[in-house]
Order: C-alpha cells, then sequence, then structure tokens
C-alpha cells in the first residue's frame, strides 16, 4: 500500500519514507497539491499526509476537492504545536487526523499502520499495527 506525503520538506520526508519502508509501505513525496491529486489517480494510495507548513498550501481548496472524490485516500496533517490556528483550519476542513509535528514525529509508524494495514474495503483501524 502506498503513501503521499504532500511537502517541501526534504530530511522529515526520508524519515518518513524509511519509516513506510520498513513497514512495507511505500511513500511517494508530493511538492505541490496538483501533483498530490495526479499521484492519487492511479489509486493505490491509502492515505494523503499532508505537513501543513507547506509554502502556499491552499488547504481548503485542497480538502474540498479531495473529499468531493469518494475514492479518495483518508487525509492526516501535521503542523507545529504552536500553529494551533492552522491545527483547527485542518481538522474543520475534513483531515481524518491532525497532529502536531512532534506527534507525528514519534507516531509515524502507527498512523501508517493504522491507515495503510487496513484490507481492501476495510476501515481505517481495523488491522492491528504492526509498529
Amino acid at each position: 500500500m502506498t503513501a503521499i506525503l504532500l511537502s517541501a520538506d526534504l530530511l522529515f520526508s526520508s524519515r518518513l519514507e524509511h519509516a513506510a519502508a520498513r513497514l512495507g509501505f511505500r511513500l511517494l513525496v508530493a511538492g505541490t497539491a496538483e501533483r498530490a491529486r495526479e499521484l492519487a489517480r492511479g489509486g493505490e494510495a491509502g492515505l494523503l499526509i499532508v505537513d501543513l507548513t507547506l509554502p502556499g498550501l491552499p488547504l481548503e481548496r485542497l480538502l474540498a476537492d479531495w473529499t468531493a472524490d469518494p475514492s479518495a485516500p483518508p487525509v492526516v496533517a501535521y503542523g507545529p504545536h504552536v500553529a494551533t490556528g492552522t491545527l483547527e483550519a485542518a481538522r474543520r476542513a475534513g483531515c481524518i487526523e491532525v497532529l502536531t509535528r512532534g506527534q507525528f514525529d514519534r507516531e509515524m509508524g502507527q498512523v501508517l499502520a493504522r491507515y495503510l494495514s487496513s484490507p481492501p474495503g476495510g476501515s481505517p483501524g481495523s488491522a492491528a499495527s504492526s509498529d
């Protein structure tokens, strides 16, 4: 199963890519919302992860378009703990889970397993975490 990361942070994306590989998942990195949509069109993505610090991120428009498509994977977002307004905006916009960057850094394996380990047609979290 594949996750898409929408981020320009190469260091953090590398850490997440290694965490995904250890669990047997694949991570594709997109630097723009348009690229994330292109990557999701293949249908194999089980999760979109959004870095809320991405410059110029059209969060509300991205999530409105994303959630309008019933086949689109769920969206998890993360951002700085001090950006409470941005974190709350992500919740209101439709992210299934919103974490601070520190939480996501500590729990990235569990988050990936929670959403990518579900059998096809299963609900997120229905499979046991392998982390």
